[in-house]
């Protein structure tokens, strides 16, 4: 993304955060909750490939849920890029996450 961001037509903020990094409430909503509500109120966040285990899952999930109980503003939209390695543990994964987002699988493709 960042190699790209002259290219994209919105506004990019990027931030890293490691699964081992303890961060509390004010920090998720400065590093990454205050920049995206900037912008028409709207935000993307953009992972990849960071399903492939049970431990980045669970961490993933209690990210996202945190990130929705804490944003003032309606309107998070998350889009992931993964490679399908444990179909089950995956879908899990969306169901778990289902009462809170509104989940659309794009594309997938087989990995035989």
């Amino acid at each position: 993304v960042a190699a790209n961001r002259e290219a994209l037509r919105a506004p990019v903020h990027l931030q890293v955060l490691e699964w081992d990094t303890e961060v509390d409430d004010e920090q998720l909503r400065e590093l990454i909750l205050r920049p995206l509500q900037h912008h028409s109120g709207l935000s993307l966040i953009v992972g990849s490939d960071i399903l492939y285990d049970a431990a980045g899952r669970e961490s993933l999930a209690a990210l996202l849920l945190r990130l929705v109980g804490l944003q003032s503003v309606q309107g998070m939209k998350v889009l992931l890029s993964w490679q399908v390695r444990h179909p089950m543990a995956e879908d899990k994964f969306f169901s778990k996450l289902s009462g809170t987002f509104t989940i659309d699988i794009v594309q997938q493709e087989s990995v035989t």
